[in-house]
Order: structure tokens, then C-alpha cells, then sequence
């Protein structure tokens, strides 16, 4: 469906297929704006394939013919009200809502609150993991009635540098940790180690990284978001699809020929990006993870033409010790009323009560 506001030519689109119909316009207009790898065409499609339950809605403007901005939205009908979030949404550490210019962020955000504004079913919107001061996100913003924005989850990241090994960046006591953990390792009976792997089979044989992140999960006292059809469904056909185009990377630190520890990366032109990693609980006390990420980082540094090892979303205690920058995110949260808006803060809040109960 399109339309014409301002000067601007608005499509609304509904179909699953709607990202595609875009195709090279849109991959033009990522890159554009740099957007990361979990931001993209290919990664947004395989989310939206493994989550039947969401129904895309993608919104775009163009002037003179040209694509000058594009809003992916997925929704579906949750507790009395309609959820809708980015495309992406809970498996995307990075977000991006791509426009060219102002105007153009203006428009979208202009065609997105009419719409919402049009809707007779009571709605929420979430837009997690944006750049601060997002444009489409702040015209958006100031454009629906009842809204706010909260910081999301940095993302922390070492920046590489050929003269700088990993020991400058740690301090004493992380290098002290390190030294240890290698030293119990190497005392091991069974010996241990490190292999990494890139190539179109790599992501074709996972078993065993899938069994030791559901048990470190589990052994934290949680839900592993592999016992989730939809995500794990996700977590597979995100790393095969990429794994076929030669841009996962996957280390595994093995002790008497067991996985004790492993790492998937995404190789994003210049930026390495830690996607996944666990160690199998029972190999803990030697911190297998620490040393199977202090050797991929060395390694990475001695290769050259890397600009950053991004930790991506979370900001655990081992990326902190290991890092020396942060990307800081935000995100946007509007309701179609105040009522929702306040209902929504007290069940989050509850829910905040029960766990610190917990």
C-alpha cells in the first residue's frame, strides 16, 4: 500500500516477503549507514522465519523514486493488546532504523504514528538496541502521545591495535587470573586445546556447542533460550546461513577431547563480533572461556586488519575485564494509552520485586 505525505512516497507492507521486495535498495541503504551484521537484509529474514508468531509490518519512504528510509516492525497479538517490535527483536544486539536524511526520518516516523494513531486495538511498541539519538527514534517520539526512551544494553568491545597486546588493556589482577587459568590447564592429565574454524561447513556440525550452552544455562538457574523452538530454530539458521557465506568463525577449547569451552563469531568486515559463548560448567574451575577468548584475541591482533572485537550486548564481568570501550544503545517504548502505559510499569515492577525476592 502507498501513499503520498509531504512530499514523500510512504509504502506500508504486511508481507512476509516484503524485506525481499526491497532487496538490493535496502542492502544499499544499510550499508550506507553502516549498519552491523544483526541489522541486516539476511539476518532480519531468517528471524522473521523462525518466528511464525510475528507478522511483519515494514514501512518505507522514498522521494523522486529513490529509497530514503525503511522502518522494519513485526507484531502479533499479545494479552489483549498488539506487541509490535523491531524486526529482530530479542536476537539482534544491534538495531537500526536506516534513513538518509532528516526529512527522511520524519517521514517514516510520521507514517508510523498516523498509523498507530488510526488503530482501534490497544497497541505497545518496543524498539530495543538503537544508537542514542536515533532519528527516526526521536521524531517517533515526539510524535506519540505516550513514550519514553531508557538506555539498553551496551555492548562492550576491545579496540585492536597491532602495537597494543591484550596484557596492556587487563589489569594486574585479570593478567594474574590468566596466567592461572593457563597454568591449570596445561597441568592437566588429559591436555587441552584450541582450534578455530571458518568455511562453509563450519556451522554444519553444532551438537556439541548446543549441548554445553543449554547445560551452562541450566547450571546458572535459568532457561536456556535453546529450549525455545523459535530461537533455537533461529540460533541454527542465523549460523548456517552466514556459515555458508564464509562469515562465522567458531573456536572450541577442548580438554582430553571434550568441549569445555567454545566461541561463534561473525566476521563484519573489520569487526569481529562474539555472538555466543559458553564453558561446560563441570570444566569451570579452570576458565576455559578466558583463555579460549585471550588466545582468538592475540591471534586476531597478530593477523592485522582488525579494527575492533566486539563483546556485543551484556556487559558480564569477563567482557568488562577485556575490553576498553563500550557501544552504548537505546531504546524506545511507547503505548497506544497512559492506562497501558501504567499498567505495564507495575507488572514490571512486580516483577522486579518477585526476582529480587528470589
Amino acid at each position: 500500500m502507498s501513499s503520498e505525505a509531504r512530499g514523500w512516497t510512504v509504502s506500508s507492507s504486511t508481507d512476509r516477503l516484503a524485506l525481499d521486495d526491497l532487496g538490493a535498495e535496502l542492502d544499499a541503504l544499510l550499508a550506507e549507514v553502516d549498519a552491523p551484521i544483526c541489522a541486516r537484509r539476511l539476518w532480519l529474514t531468517v528471524w522473521l522465519r523462525s518466528h511464525a508468531e510475528f507478522s511483519p509490518w515494514v514501512v518505507s519512504v522514498r522521494e523522486h523514486g529513490q529509497l530514503g528510509g525503511v522502518v522494519a516492525l513485526a507484531e502479533r497479538r499479545r494479552a489483549g493488546h498488539q506487541e509490535i517490535v523491531a524486526l529482530g527483536h530479542g536476537s539482534s544486539d544491534y538495531a537500526r532504523l536506516p534513513a538518509r536524511s532528516d526529512a527522511a526520518a520524519r517521514a517514516l516516523a510520521d507514517a508510523i504514528g498516523d498509523a498507530l494513531q488510526r488503530r482501534r486495538w490497544p497497541w505497545r511498541l518496543r524498539l530495543d538496541q538503537l544508537p542514542p539519538a536515533d532519528p527516526v527514534a526521536i521524531h517517533l517520539g515526539d510524535r506519540l502521545a505516550h513514550a519514553a526512551f531508557e538506555p539498553g544494553d551496551a555492548a562492550p568491545r576491545l579496540l585492536l591495535q597491532a602495537d597494543r597486546p591484550l596484557d596492556a588493556v587487563m589489569s594486574a589482577k585479570t593478567r594474574q587470573s590468566l596466567r592461572t587459568a593457563r597454568n591449570r590447564l596445561e597441568k592437566l592429565d588429559e591436555g587441552y586445546a584450541v582450534r578455530t574454524e571458518r568455511g562453509p561447513r563450519v556451522c554444519s556440525e553444532l551438537d556439541d556447542i548446543e549441548r554445553v550452552h543449554r547445560l551452562r544455562d541450566h547450571a546458572l538457574g535459568r532457561d536456556s533460550d535453546l529450549d525455545d523452538p523459535a530461537r533455537r530454530r533461529f540460533w541454527r539458521d542465523v549460523l548456517s546461513a552466514y556459515g555458508e557465506r564464509g562469515e562465522v568463525e567458531v573456536g572450541r577449547l577442548q580438554i582430553g577431547g571434550e568441549l569445555a569451552a567454545y566461541s561463534v563469531s561473525f566476521l563484519d568486515g573489520s569487526s569481529y563480533r562474539l555472538w555466543d559463548t559458553r564453558i561446560d560448567p563441570a570444566r569451570s574451575f579452570v576458565s576455559p572461556g578466558r583463555v579460549l577468548l585471550a588466545d582468538l584475541i592475540e591471534r586476531l591482533r597478530a593477523e592485522g586488519g582488525w579494527s575492533e572485537f566486539d563483546f556485543m550486548r551484556g556487559e558480564e564481568d569477563y567482557k568488562r575485564r577485556m575490553s576498553d570501550d563500550a557501544v552504548l544503545t537505546e531504546s524506545l517504548r511507547a503505548w497506544s494509552s497512559g492506562a497501558l502505559r501504567s499498567l505495564e510499569r507495575g507488572f514490571r515492577a512486580m516483577r522486579g520485586r518477585l526476582r529480587r525476592r528470589a
